[in-house]
């Protein structure tokens, strides 16, 4: 049984959801009620998107009066759906991390074949690359100056989350738990600040 349930209350009359394949992101599909200036009623059809945590990402209308059915395709790159006697594509275009320090360009990123997050780690001048795999899935990620920080879920609390400092190579110069999921991450020469959306850490 789930002791700390997250609550979402989508706003529509929902017809079906799916979560994409590595369970980032709940595809929420209905039909909206409006009323306009003259008292004409008319139902919208949407989809909103959220993240695992609840937070409200994104919201797709679409024309048409009844959506009957979603359903994402294997890369979680697209989505389709069934609206009256229609069939809609839509591309899905992910809010890429990354970052570059010194001569190095890190970014991340997910394949069909794992469900973890990964780090690739390439330095622009030498040609070489290595992969850092996360084990909790990436909040965020920021990169300045000679170091790189970046947010998972922590391993043992399921309302915590690590920040991890590197460096251009991958490798780990310090690690901090925080009691808030970091929306937002920048880090100064002397300092890491993280912020979700009531609180700030520095």
């Amino acid at each position: 049984t789930d002791t700390a349930p997250v609550l979402v209350d989508a706003g529509m009359s929902l017809s079906t959801m799916r979560w994409n394949s590595n369970g980032s992101v709940l595809a929420v599909a209905g039909t909206l009620s409006t009323t306009n200036s003259s008292g004409e009623r008319r139902d919208v059809c949407m989809v909103q998107f959220y993240t695992p945590n609840g937070q409200h990402m994104r919201t797709l209308k679409v024309p048409g009066s009844t959506m009957s059915a979603l359903s994402w395709e294997g890369g979680s790159l697209r989505v389709a759906l069934a609206v009256d006697s229609y069939i809609y594509f839509a591309n899905i275009r992910p809010d890429y991390r990354w970052g570059f320090i010194e001569d190095t360009l890190i970014y991340s990123f997910t394949t069909p074949e794992r469900h973890e997050s990964a780090l690739f780690f390439w330095n622009t001048k030498t040609d070489e690359g290595f992969t850092k795999i996360l084990t909790k899935p990436l909040v965020t990620l920021h990169a300045s100056g000679d170091c790189c920080v970046y947010a998972t879920q922590a391993e043992d609390a399921a309302n915590q989350h690590v920040l991890r400092l590197c460096s251009a190579n991958g490798s780990p110069i310090d690690q901090k738990y925080v009691d808030l999921e970091p929306a937002f991450i920048t880090l100064t020469r002397y300092h890491v600040v993280a912020a979700s959306a009531d609180a700030v850490y520095v």
